[in-house]
């Protein structure tokens, strides 16, 4: 959890705007909105550092000692969601 000191240095808003865009690029959809733009008030260059933070926590989650969390989130009540492949490389045309 070495990422999560850094993730102090944002604003709960930020973090939150954040993990929406990450979600968007990670499950495929489109990565932000003007929608999106217009109700955070942020846009995805502002998110840039935050994104990389939780992109870096969400990678080091495959390697972590948490195999019963992934366990349990693997099955078919909670939908496979630990499952869900995470992108190798986070690409800079998501904060265009």
């Amino acid at each position: 959890m070495s990422w999560l000191a850094g993730a102090l240095g944002f604003l709960p808003s930020v973090i939150a705007a954040a993990a929406v865009l990450l979600a968007q690029f990670v499950l495929g959809y489109p990565v932000w909105s003007p929608t999106l733009a217009h109700y955070t008030h942020y846009t995805p260059g502002q998110l840039a550092p935050a994104v990389r933070l939780l992109y870096q926590a969400l990678r080091e989650a495959r390697h972590s000692s948490t195999a019963a969390i992934r366990d349990k989130f693997a099955s078919e009540r909670y939908r496979r969601v630990s499952e869900i492949r995470v992108p190798d490389a986070l690409p800079d045309w998501v904060f265009a």
